[in-house]
């Protein structure tokens, strides 16, 4: 890890916790790339809330911090209106009787110290498959289009929808996990029984459903490494995990989320996320000795934070590492990858190197968490 990137995780920490940090005396260019890095794993709101109180962070060119700031106000901006847009929708939604399990998005957003300082791009419903075809029409009602207008809302396992000049955005799902995908679709079996445990929440007025902590604890974890088994996932999923079993640490049940996650093979992978949240993000944070029993010291995250870095939000900081994804659920679902890569060699246009490269480096990733053999 570079001490750039330390000091990007000592500013996330302090935005956690709404604490002071100390002047790293950083460079221009070197702020610059801390703010791009923000930006990138989606996360620019809670970074540049603490580091333009600093004065190495004054130094920098008048009109690049204003830059900057107005792109950390229209984030919040944003965000604010989404917020508010999707609470109103839930509360029509819940006065027609109407209630959907809202996972990710609001329900992570509310454990940061102010919710508008973690973007989202979209917002997660999970229903009940007899229930697409009246959420279907309730969206049409409420002003949402389908972004595929022939979708089969009876037959599709998700359907997304956007509101013109609106930045609210909707994934319905009827299922936690795509049933198609040869890789994580059977996932979906450690979720049976979810709807009927399901807690709710305050957001700000609002109750909102959403899953038992144990349930949603998986989901993040396995949602995680479902972005993992693709192109990657950057650090506010750490964030969101982190912060999700400091909140919640009371009443998830750590042995059935370690049999759950052993059983997927995503047990080391998780300690590895969970070494990385606790180290860098939330020290001292009491669920890690929650975590005494699995020995999440004897599994190396440094390997992974690496990853997290190059990776961007969710994978998508270069062409490169998007069509790595290829090499990755390949090996995944077959667990060899040698006439892929032989393949992929000969057939190899621009970039197709660098994506093997990458490929190649992840699947040792993948190999060394156990989540598919050597």
């Amino acid at each position: 890890m570079t001490e750039l990137m330390n000091v990007f995780l000592q500013i996330a920490r302090s935005g956690l916790f709404e604490a002071d940090v100390s002047d790293p005396g950083l460079s221009s260019e070197e702020w610059e790339e801390i703010l791009r890095l923000a930006q990138a794993h989606s996360i620019l709101p809670l970074i540049y809330d603490r580091c333009c109180k600093l004065s190495s962070f004054a130094r920098l060119d008048r009109d690049v911090r204003k830059s900057w700031k107005r792109s950390a106000i229209a984030a919040v901006s944003r965000q604010n209106r989404q917020t508010n847009e999707l609470l109103t929708l839930l509360l029509e939604a819940q006065g027609q009787g109407m209630d959907p399990v809202v996972v990710k998005g609001i329900t992570c957003r509310v454990l940061y110290p102010h919710e508008y300082l973690r973007p989202s791009a979209d917002e997660d419903f999970l229903i009940l498959p007899e229930q697409a075809e009246a959420f279907h029409r309730f969206f049409l009602r409420h002003g949402l289009k389908a972004d595929d207008p022939d979708a089969d809302a009876a037959g599709s396992d998700e359907l997304s929808y956007h509101k013109p000049d609106s930045p609210i955005y909707i994934e319905l799902h009827k299922y936690l996990f795509p049933r198609s995908s040869l890789v994580y679709g059977s996932w979906n079996r450690l979720f049976e029984g979810a709807m009927g445990r399901t807690v709710r929440i305050q957001v700000q007025d609002v109750s909102v459903k959403t899953l038992h902590p144990t349930d949603h604890m998986l989901f993040l974890l396995l949602h995680a490494l479902k972005h993992f088994l693709h192109s990657g996932f950057g650090i506010r999923i750490v964030c969101d995990i982190g912060l999700f079993a400091k909140a919640h640490q009371e009443e998830i049940d750590w042995e059935k989320l370690r049999k759950d996650l052993q059983s997927v093979q995503a047990f080391e992978f998780s300690c590895a996320v969970f070494n990385i949240a606790y180290k860098y993000l939330l020290p001292q944070a009491a669920f890690y000795r929650q975590l005494q029993d699995w020995h999440p010291q004897s599994v190396k995250e440094d390997a992974l934070l690496e990853d997290i870095f190059d990776s961007g939000v969710l994978g998508a900081s270069s062409d490169s590492r998007l069509h790595s994804s290829s090499m990755t659920l390949h090996a995944a679902w077959l667990q060899r990858v040698m006439h892929y890569l032989r393949e992929q060699t000969s057939a190899a246009g621009h970039g197709a190197g660098e994506s093997i490269r990458i490929g190649q480096e992840r699947i040792r990733l993948l190999e060394a968490y156990g989540i598919i053999k050597k």
